[in-house]
């Protein structure tokens, strides 16, 4: 009955350090004082409240911050993999507790993939190869642990194989943007994520 409450108090913690990170503390707090008292916030992690809500509020949370995180110009080396890996396990279980999360998911996938692209690091897009795998691995276990969905196992709403598919493009679009630079570089990041 409580862990809604939790999920909700824990989801000022991820959207605090986004906006100080971006904005400055000022921005953190007032973002953190804005998600506290949204009505959709509040009725979500009210005590007793046994839906997926808050939990999905708390990981989409996270995966925002590790995004942002791993866009910033100090994401590099060992921050770098701690960033990756903190992605890849919050996206699986991102996916585990709101099956309809793969859209979110898929279009930090692309950010990370054009920013890496346009500022031609290669780090990111191998680190960014390396996580989807992982979630891609995980996510696997999970679809193997779950019937067939109603809709189908390609389904889009439900967990299914098509989850596992867009983690496997998102690795072969970045190995293969890695490799395109490398043997036919191109100077211009116009023209880098064009060809992407």
């Amino acid at each position: 009955a409580w862990l809604p409450v939790a999920w909700g108090a824990l989801t000022v913690i991820p959207v605090y350090l986004l906006g100080s990170h971006l904005r400055g503390r000022a921005m953190g707090l007032g973002a953190a004082c804005l998600y506290a008292l949204l009505p959709i916030a509040i009725e979500y992690s009210r005590v007793g409240n046994a839906d997926h809500h808050a939990a999905a509020g708390l990981l989409g949370a996270i995966l925002l911050l590790l995004y942002s995180e791993f866009l910033g110009p100090d994401a590099r080396g060992a921050r770098l993999v701690w960033i990756a890996a903190g992605l890849a396990l919050t996206r699986a279980a991102l996916l585990g507790t709101w099956h309809g999360s793969l859209l979110y998911v898929a279009l930090g996938e692309v950010a990370i993939v054009l920013y890496g692209v346009a500022r031609n690091r290669s780090d990111v897009l191998m680190a960014e190869t390396a996580s989807v795998l992982v979630s891609a691995g995980l996510a696997a276990l999970l679809v193997a642990a779950t019937p067939t969905p109603i809709a189908g196992p390609w389904s889009a709403t439900e967990l299914s194989h098509l989850h596992l598919l867009a983690f496997t493009l998102a690795a072969v679009v970045s190995t293969l943007c890695v490799a395109l630079q490398r043997f036919h570089p191109l100077l211009s990041p116009g023209w880098r994520v064009a060809r992407a």
